[in-house]
């Protein structure tokens, strides 16, 4: 099947116009290979094991959570409900910005409660 661009418009240099067209750069989910680590001495599967940077143990994937690093070795944890109510809210922003036609589109702000 051949590529199917996703957006198509023009670009105009100065006095040239040209023609642009973008095309996703994922295949579909049917080609997918999923490839493993393995050790080239022995063939055996290699783990990943996380652990915590100051201490050296081993953490366990229900300890982890996602932070904002606000200032070098300073984090602030944030919550899945909260990047669930950014990535909402930057949403609805970026889809109200391209409906309006002439405004410039920008990422919202995260909002940190402190």
């Amino acid at each position: 099947m051949a590529a199917r661009a996703i957006w198509k418009g023009f670009v105009r240099v100065s006095l040239v116009t040209f023609p642009v067209a973008t095309y996703t750069a994922t295949e579909s989910a049917r080609r997918k290979i999923s490839l493993r680590q393995i050790n080239r001495a022995t063939g055996n599967r290699v783990k990943q094991v996380l652990t915590d940077s100051e201490t050296g143990d081993p953490v366990s994937s229900e300890d982890i959570v996602k932070g904002y690093e606000y200032e070098k070795g300073k984090f602030i944890q944030i919550d899945p409900e909260e990047l669930d109510e950014l990535r909402q809210h930057r949403q609805l922003d970026e889809g109200d910005c391209w409906r309006s036609p002439g405004r410039t589109c920008r990422p919202t702000g995260a909002r940190f409660r402190g």
